[in-house]
């Protein structure tokens, strides 16, 4: 892991650091820029350990939006929290999705014509 990325390993290293962290949704585009106070509310649920790194959640930043929110931080321009193993797990996540819809396609569609 980078230092930088060190520095926001964990709630308990990001409110040392300061560096600022921020969740932005995938489809709608919303931003959310977490304050201490936020990230103190957090930590208080889940534990100064909890990492946001390879982490998503759904979108609650737009009301309806079923987009996913990915975490970042800022080192003068701002960088995703996914290291390359998260971001392979993600493709693979996608792959195994994607291969469950089209299954269900060819099931109903076998299903449609009898």
């Amino acid at each position: 892991m980078s230092a930088i990325l060190g520095s926001v390993e964990n709630l308990g290293k990001m409110l040392v650091s300061g560096r600022p962290v921020r969740a932005r949704c995938e489809q709608c585009g919303a931003i959310k820029e977490f304050t201490t106070e936020d990230i103190e509310a957090l930590a208080a649920k889940v534990g100064y350990r909890y990492s946001l790194i390879d982490r998503r959640c759904k979108c609650r930043l737009t009301p309806g939006c079923d987009g996913w929110n990915r975490f970042e931080y800022r080192q003068n321009v701002w960088w995703s929290m996914a290291t390359e193993t998260g971001r392979l797990n993600e493709m693979r996540r996608e792959a195994r999705q994607r291969e469950r819809l089209r299954e269900f396609i060819a099931d109903y569609q076998s299903r449609s014509k009898r």
